[in-house]
């Protein structure tokens, strides 16, 4: 599939798709210790972490006589760090064929990854959660702690891989200048359901949505999502930005979200690497 190809789709709503997707990775990056490179061919964001995406290139228009040797390069800075990487391959990226150049360099594409997006100002009505449900934002470290138990049991992830998520956003902070807001959902006490708004430049960017198994389709999901949407645009958000599961499509759909493009994800190294 040629991942570039944007027939017909406002270029608006791509646009804030790819910048609030390159503010997460840059945000969390940063807190992280990761290095950062920004020039006109080529934007990166490589550190040490133990998730593939988060050591990535996020922006990419490369010169036909360069590309192989910046490819490359990405390459072998990932094999130097010893860790997994990422190339988010975006609409705007280029040249045309990248997505053959990043195989030919051993890249693996692991699938395309829907980008979703909602005009705040069209929000509609969530379906109810049950009534016991209760939704608050995490504002300390013992809130956290409980964020991230709740984001492994709805969306899995290694303990290593969740102690470099809540240490990243430990090290973010709570205050609300961050841009940075991260939900609970507790159902008759007990925490079942977690989201996370990534506000930028007046686009909020909707992350770690996930319920536990033994509290799905009760509509909690749709339920902290909403609540989530309702504070961006009190932020003075007016454009919501996602990157949906194909089980969260139909969610989304109902909260006003469409689907505007699709991000291959190539990743380095290979499995047998």
């Amino acid at each position: 599939m040629d991942h570039r190809v944007n027939d017909g789709l406002p270029g608006s709503m791509v646009a804030a798709i790819e910048a609030n997707t390159t503010a997460f990775y840059r945000s969390t990056g940063r807190a992280a210790g990761a290095e950062e490179h920004a020039v006109p061919d080529i934007h990166w964001i490589i550190g040490t972490s133990p998730v593939p995406a988060h050591n990535c290139v996020v922006r990419a228009n490369l010169p036909l006589a360069t590309a192989d040797a910046i490819i490359t390069d990405i390459r072998d800075r990932l094999d130097a760090r010893g860790v997994a990487g990422a190339w988010h391959l975006s609409p705007s990226m280029s040249p045309s064929d990248l997505n053959t150049r990043l195989r030919t360099h051993g890249f693996v594409y692991r699938g395309d990854q829907v980008a979703m997006a909602a005009d705040l100002r069209r929000l509609p009505a969530a379906a109810s959660p049950p009534p016991e449900t209760v939704i608050v934002p995490v504002r300390d470290d013992q809130m956290l702690r409980t964020w991230r138990s709740t984001v492994g049991q709805g969306l899995g992830g290694t303990e290593r891989v969740l102690d470099w998520m809540e240490d990243t956003f430990r090290r973010i902070g709570y205050r609300d200048d961050t841009g940075w807001r991260h939900y609970l959902g507790y159902l008759d006490g007990q925490p079942v359901a977690t989201a996370s708004l990534l506000c930028d430049e007046g686009v909020a960017g909707v992350y770690f949505v996930s319920t536990i198994p033994a509290a799905r389709r009760q509509g909690i999901g749709g339920g902290i999502t909403h609540a989530a949407l309702l504070d961006a645009y009190a932020q003075d958000c007016r454009v919501a930005v996602l990157i949906a599961s194909e089980s969260g499509h139909s969610v989304y759909r109902r909260l006003g979200f469409q689907e505007y493009c699709r991000i291959g994800y190539y990743e380095w190294p290979p499995p047998a690497a």
